[in-house]
């Protein structure tokens, strides 16, 4: 584990069924990362939630974009944390 690397928290909506593409938008996310990655946390949740969090920070929440996450956008704002 890389006690300095970055701490992603993922927030979503498992009454919607959200969990599938959170898990791959992880996969996805983590495949050229992992080792610079201390602590991810997935959480259950509601109301269309969809959010995530790198080092307590807001990166994307569903409700400010009204939309759900592109991969390559996640990358972008998740890997220019890390130079």
């Amino acid at each position: 584990m890389n006690d300095n690397g970055l701490d992603i928290s993922i927030e979503y909506c498992a009454e919607c069924g959200y969990f599938p593409r959170v898990a791959w938008l992880l996969a996805e996310v983590m495949g050229d990362i992992q080792h610079d990655v201390k602590r991810v946390t997935i959480i259950p949740s509601g109301g269309g939630r969809h959010e995530w969090k790198v080092n307590g920070e807001v990166v994307f929440s569903k409700a400010a974009e009204d939309r759900h996450p592109d991969v390559d956008e996640l990358k972008a704002v998740i890997y220019e944390r890390l130079a």
